[in-house]
């Protein structure tokens, strides 16, 4: 029995101190306890203003229009004058001649747009202007011969498309591509054939310009604008009527225009 009992005392030594092993012997300090995070402070909002909002834009979607303009036109003419004839005269010549002349023009306007998404605006148009002064020209050549042209511009209309781009409430750019139909009238005269020949030509042309344009109030708008008319050449001949001699006399006319105007615009 009695080796029994230190055989299980033995046993029970050798367990205990496998236990002590195994998990360490214990620290006899505690462990400290981390602090809490301070609390976050609630900071008082800024003290701002909220913007302003936007003023309403002026232009409408869909707009009519009507208006007048006034301004500065400078006129280029150029004629370009051939002289052909026989006996007793016996020339063949050429004469050249160009005139430049500043005068100011008035011009009436209407038309319609619509304002896209993104602020852009697109239209037709249509504009007509008075009639512009008289244009002389004489032109001389050997012999004593004389060439007289006068030229003068009746009245012109030009349709247009329009693109723009409304930039605020208030401002509105835009570009215009016309076709210029222009209605002119040209006298010619040789006083040694006494030949005379009047001739009205319906002159095509290109008519591109820009345009700037303020809207004062909701119906009324400001605006300026800047065009450059290019015509092709108008041809005019005529023979002599005079026996026994054979002559012939040619004359090419080209007008070209640069206006600059401001005026108004009454928008519906």
């Amino acid at each position: 029995m009695t080796r029994i009992y230190l055989l299980l005392t033995f046993l029970l030594a050798c367990f205990s101190a496998a236990s002590v092993v195994a998990n360490g012997p214990k620290s006899a300090c505690t462990p400290k306890q981390q602090s809490p995070c301070p609390p976050v402070l609630d900071c008082p909002p800024y003290d701002c203003p909220e913007p302003e909002p936007c003023p309403p834009c002026l232009f409408n979607c869909i707009e009519f229009y009507c208006g007048g303009l006034v301004g500065y036109s400078h006129t280029r003419t150029k004629v370009d004058n051939h002289l052909v004839a026989g006996a007793p005269f016996n020339i063949d010549s050429s004469r050249h001649a160009h005139k430049n002349a500043n005068r100011v023009i008035g011009e009436g306007l209407l038309g319609a747009r619509y304002r896209f998404p993104c602020e852009i605006t697109g239209g037709v148009e249509l504009a007509g202007t008075v009639a512009d002064p008289t244009t002389r020209f004489t032109l001389g050549h050997p012999n004593n011969l004389t060439f007289t042209a006068k030229v003068t511009r009746r009245y012109c209309l030009i349709p247009s498309l329009t693109v723009g781009k409304i930039f605020c409430c208030h401002w509105h750019a835009f570009f215009k591509m016309g076709l210029g139909i222009s209605y002119v009238n040209i006298n010619v005269f040789n006083p040694n054939f006494g030949t005379h020949r009047k001739r009205e030509n319906r002159q095509l042309g290109v008519v591109p310009a820009v345009g700037l344009e303020y809207a004062y109030s909701q119906n009324i708008s400001l605006l300026a604008t800047a065009a450059y008319e290019y015509y092709k050449k108008m041809k005019v001949e005529f023979h002599s009527p005079l026996p026994r001699v054979i002559a012939r006399d040619t004359a090419h006319v080209k007008l070209q225009f640069i206006n600059v105007k401001i005026g108004f615009l009454y928008r519906l």
